[in-house]
């Protein structure tokens, strides 16, 4: 009898310490979804970091527990903080350094197809705790199917799309300054320098900084052209 109640108490006090785990592991994944709709990965980066702690406790507990709809809950907020960790990797490369998708990291949303699949059945099978699982898994499913799309292109095509970028910047900076402004002679020619750095910035953003030689130039000249005056 005494056995017995013991084996209970311990079951009651690992519940106790999962709850509360849980509780924190699911709080933090709720900001990680915001962190990931805006594409803020040095955030979600943080965010992952800060609750290793709380993931490792409880998959050890859960390790431990007898199946029930409360474990499947829990073992659902340690799918997502998987999901999240893959997706803050690969959408860091794709999308900031935009680099394409390794034959590893495209293994790896393969991967968390399998496991939201995985976390859906278990969420229908959980009773009402599961359920509220559902729309971040129906969110982060077309995150997945996204980062796939965007990350299957070839470097090059980040550098054709920038180019169109800069060029359709172009073209209508010089039809809206050349119909308002009308400039000419030296200014017209600083005016289609200055065209073509912004555009230049449009196109490429952070990386218009290989461009800095230009840059100087036009500074000089803009400069001088002010001192003159």
């Amino acid at each position: 009898m005494y056995n017995i109640a013991y084996i209970y108490a311990q079951l009651f006090m690992s519940l106790c310490i999962a709850e509360i785990f849980a509780s924190q592991l699911e709080s933090a994944i709720v900001f990680m979804g915001f962190d990931l709709a805006v594409l803020d990965f040095d955030s979600l980066k943080l965010r992952l970091e800060s609750a290793t702690f709380q993931f490792s406790e409880l998959t050890v507990i859960l390790h431990k527990m007898p199946q029930s709809p409360i474990k499947s809950a829990m073992e659902i907020i340690l799918i997502l903080y998987g999901i999240y960790e893959v997706l803050s990797t690969i959408g860091r490369r794709i999308i900031k350094e935009r680099k394409p998708l390794t034959k590893t990291q495209i293994e790896k949303l393969t991967h968390i197809d399998q496991e939201l699949f995985k976390a859906r059945q278990i969420a229908n099978n959980a009773g009402k705790r599961g359920r509220v699982f559902l729309f971040t898994i129906t969110q982060l499913s077309k995150i997945r199917t996204q980062f796939l799309e965007v990350g299957k292109v070839r470097k090059n095509d980040f550098g054709r799309l920038s180019g169109f970028l800069s060029l359709g910047a172009l073209v209508i900076q010089v039809f809206v300054v050349h119909s308002t402004i009308h400039p000419t002679g030296s200014n017209a020619l600083l005016f289609f320098l200055g065209e073509i750095i912004i555009s230049l910035i449009v196109g490429f953003g952070y990386e218009a900084i290989k461009f800095k030689p230009l840059i100087e130039v036009y500074s000089e000249a803009l400069k001088a052209k002010t001192e003159n005056d």
